[in-house]
């Protein structure tokens, strides 16, 4: 959620996404890559997710930020209060409130 709320916000401020290759791979393919993401989302391998790039057998790479960004996005989406929300995700505390307070995926 870390670098997917930097990537977020980077976005809302210039307008446009920095990884937006990568948001053209993944989003066709958003629920499967999360149900992925969802089974190692409490493990310390990240090598699936971040850093990836590098890698020849990686179809779309860091789609760790791409998860973190759609949470992110979805709790933005969720609170009317957008400065709230802003203000929300640059403070994140509580990772797993977070996730649950965005709503995603569920």
């Amino acid at each position: 959620i870390f670098e997917g709320a930097a990537d977020f916000i980077s976005e809302l401020i210039c307008g446009a996404h920095i990884n937006q290759f990568i948001h053209d791979l993944a989003d066709p393919q958003e629920e499967q890559i999360w149900k992925q993401f969802k089974q190692e989302m409490y493990g310390n391998n990240y090598s699936n997710w971040i850093g990836n790039g590098g890698g020849a057998n990686i179809e779309i790479p860091d789609l760790g930020y791409y998860i973190g960004y759609k949470i992110c996005e979805s709790y933005y989406n969720s609170i009317e209060d957008k400065k709230r929300a802003v203000r929300d995700i640059l403070t994140i505390k509580d990772w797993d409130e977070f996730y649950l307070a965005s709503g995603y995926m569920n």
